[in-house]
């Protein structure tokens, strides 16, 4: 039994950096987990596929600061500001 387990067989080993080994989890509701679902099979792609292909291309608007928020509230620039 022991010279199974030391023969080399199997696909090799993916580098460091092409092996994926961190999880992001999120919550979604039925509605939205339903349109990637379909948005991933038009594409072809499995739906953590289109996720990761998605998540990595998507273009992300910053949240203002709580000061630039305030102004626009308000009206009203924080002061040493300046427009």
């Amino acid at each position: 039994m022991t010279g199974i387990r030391n023969k080399p067989g199997g696909r090799p080993a993916k580098s460091r950096i092409d092996k994926q080994n961190r999880v992001v989890s999120t919550k979604l509701t039925e509605l939205q987990f339903y349109a990637i679902r379909k948005r991933a099979t038009e594409a072809g792609l499995r739906v953590s596929e289109y996720v990761r292909q998605a998540v990595v291309s998507a273009e992300v608007t910053p949240r203002l600061k709580p000061t630039t928020s305030t102004s626009w509230r308000t009206g009203r620039m924080p002061e040493g500001s300046h427009w």
